[in-house]
């Protein structure tokens, strides 16, 4: 029993070790550029979510990835760092809050690049997760560590673009695809197709993933 406890605590402490390289990588110089862009996309979404809070309208009126979750996500951001700047009296009124972006976008960019580098670090956390479950604990610190150190999934993680959340929603559906296998509840039916439709809603290529859930249903 003590040396289960043991192992247990030497794969906690390693997979703690993979988290905080990733997250590392991540995280390092992740107000690169700023306050000047060279992303052409970026802009788009936070031009989008801001427009949103600016004009009080629901539609970010940009369905192009659609992104539609990037989109919302910052949209609910920006909200807290207004709001934030109203309690601190940094802002009087959202026209402040606008003007702060034509002045310097920093913050703006800086938070959405947070988010979607959140979202990278738990992309780690769900693949050792789902190789562990698949194959065995060795297999899954090498899988995690290669997503942690993989050069294009970290400057995905440092730029506000839909590509690292749409994986992460679809590492989610398949790991309910897998409880579909094991058990077959109807629970884990409805939240790997809200997933998979969450995925679909960031970026439109996540349909493909549909047929997963039908052979997932086979097994």
């Amino acid at each position: 029993m003590e040396s289960v406890k043991v192992q247990n605590r030497v794969s906690l402490f390693f997979l703690i070790l993979v988290l905080l390289i990733g997250g590392g990588l991540r995280l390092y110089s992740l107000d690169y550029g700023l306050p000047f862009l060279y992303d052409p996309d970026e802009p788009v979404f936070v031009n989008s979510a801001l427009c949103m809070l600016r004009d009080k309208d629901a539609n970010p009126h940009f369905f192009g990835h659609p992104a539609t979750t990037t989109i919302y996500t910052l949209a609910v951001a920006y909200a807290g760092i207004y709001i934030s700047g109203q309690v601190l009296g940094k802002f009087d009124q959202i026209s402040d809050f606008v003007e702060l972006y034509r002045v310097d976008p920093s913050i703006l960019y800086y938070s959405g690049r947070l988010i979607t580098a959140l979202y990278g670090i738990a992309t780690i956390l769900l693949v050792f997760l789902i190789a562990r479950r698949l194959f065995n604990k060795r297999t899954a610190f090498i899988a995690a560590f290669v997503v942690a150190l993989s050069p294009v999934h970290v400057q995905y993680s440092q730029l506000i673009r839909s590509d690292v959340q749409v994986g992460f929603f679809l590492l989610v559906a398949f790991w309910f695809c897998l409880n579909i296998v094991n058990k077959g509840a109807w629970r884990d039916y409805i939240l790997s197709g809200i997933f998979l439709g969450v995925a679909v809603t960031t970026k439109y290529p996540a349909v493909i993933f549909s047929p997963l859930i039908l052979l997932a249903h086979l097994f």
